[in-house]
């Protein structure tokens, strides 16, 4: 019996990968472009959308993460990999917090403007989906390791 072939498989996930990692770049920069340049932030419909964007942007990070721990679990099975370099350890390295780091920026632009309630809204997000990631991380490993 042959190995599975997982190359399909690795292309989708890098492909939604890129798509994700565009989104998640599109929503940061447009979170950024409303915080900053609206003059009035007290408005209603200005919040309700820094709502939106931040709740959008926690959960396509959420994804971004879910996506590339798939890829970094599924590396193992590959039968073509590529050798585990240093490039590749720091990048493990940097992944989780670039991307908490990613979201506690926005929060502090929202604390910088003195929205105090849509400030902490969006921090009771960051750890609601950091929460739902870590959880994901260790049931999926779970997951993994009854498989084999």
């Amino acid at each position: 019996m042959s190995e599975p072939d997982f190359s399909d498989y690795v292309q989708t996930l890098a492909t939604s990968l890129t798509i994700d990692a565009l989104i998640v770049t599109f929503i940061f920069t447009a979170l950024t472009l409303v915080v900053v340049e609206t003059p009035d932030v007290a408005n209603i419909l200005v919040q309700a959308t820094l709502l939106v964007l931040m709740v959008a942007f926690s959960f396509a990070l959420l994804s971004l993460g879910i996506i590339d721990m798939r890829t970094q679990m599924l590396r193992p099975k590959l039968k073509a990999r590529p050798p585990y370099t240093p490039g590749w350890r720091f990048h493990n390295l940097l992944f989780f917090p670039s991307m908490f780091l990613m979201n506690i920026s926005v929060v502090l632009m929202m604390f910088y403007r003195e929205l105090t309630i849509l400030g902490s809204i969006s921090t009771a997000i960051v750890v609601l989906t950091f929460a739902v990631y870590l959880r994901y991380i260790s049931w999926y490993r779970l997951k993994r390791s009854q498989n084999k």
